[in-house]
């Protein structure tokens, strides 16, 4: 403890000293004696010196790829609890889920900054998956975590049974895999502008998939009782992720 606090304690004197000199507001990461990251005070809003401990872990399923699925989503400690939400390609949850929040827009959905295919919708990359910084999963756990694709959304819908069932008051998906293992998925419903709606009726799971030719949608797995598919919807409705790992 008493290291921890001489820790905080020296992050709060480089703080104030930033406020000093012409580079206010910025605290720098150093390795080796040099700068190798500087980043806007206002952007932290935690410290941790340790990797964080994960109470999920990753699920074989005994898919033909060898995709591993984890145990439960990013922002929730057991399997039944739905977790962080985020639009797709942030990596951050907040309070209001609109275009004029969305970070890889100019507000609008005729204007991506990043991740675009026509030029009808912004400035065209032709990047089509997250880039790791993009990818909820990777920044929340790193250690190879990512965000799953389409391809492997639609191997864990057919080559899995899925039953609706409810765990610990929770409805959602069991998904059994070839191989007798299973995790199960809860109905997180969905954020638009600053409400939930939908959780406990239907499930939003984001993939790291672009829309091709419409680059404001991004793709993403639903289900509800009896119902299982992907789909592509605006990019900043905030949505649930589950994890995956080679």
């Amino acid at each position: 403890m008493k290291r921890i606090i001489t820790l905080l304690s020296l992050m709060f004197s480089l703080f104030a000293a930033a406020q000093e000199n012409s580079d206010a507001g910025y605290m720098y990461v150093y390795r080796s004696g040099k700068a190798v990251e500087r980043i806007a005070i206002s952007e932290v809003d935690s410290i941790c010196f340790t990797a964080p401990v994960l109470c999920c872990e990753a699920v074989d399923l005994g898919l033909p790829s060898g995709l591993k699925w984890a145990s439960c989503n990013i922002g929730a400690d057991a399997p039944e609890e739905y977790g962080s939400y985020f639009a797709w390609g942030e990596t951050v949850e907040k309070e209001v889920y609109t275009w004029e929040t969305y970070k890889l827009s100019n507000g609008t959905e005729n204007v991506m900054t990043k991740y675009c295919t026509n030029a009808a919708y912004g400035a065209t990359d032709n990047r089509m998956v997250l880039e790791p910084e993009d990818d909820a999963a990777h920044v929340a756990w790193g250690d190879g975590w990512r965000m799953p694709t389409v391809p492997e959304q639609e191997e864990l819908l057919e080559k899995c049974k899925w039953t609706w069932t409810s765990l610990n008051g929770v409805n959602g998906y069991r998904i059994v895999g070839p191989n007798g293992n299973s995790i199960f998925m809860p109905a997180t419903g969905f954020y638009f502008d600053g409400d939930l709606y939908s959780d406990g009726t239907y499930g939003y799971y984001w993939t790291s998939s672009l829309r091709e030719y419409n680059s404001y949608y991004g793709c993403y797995m639903y289900f509800y009782q009896g119902i299982k598919d992907w789909y592509y919807y605006q990019r900043y409705y905030g949505f649930a992720v589950r994890p995956v790992r080679e």
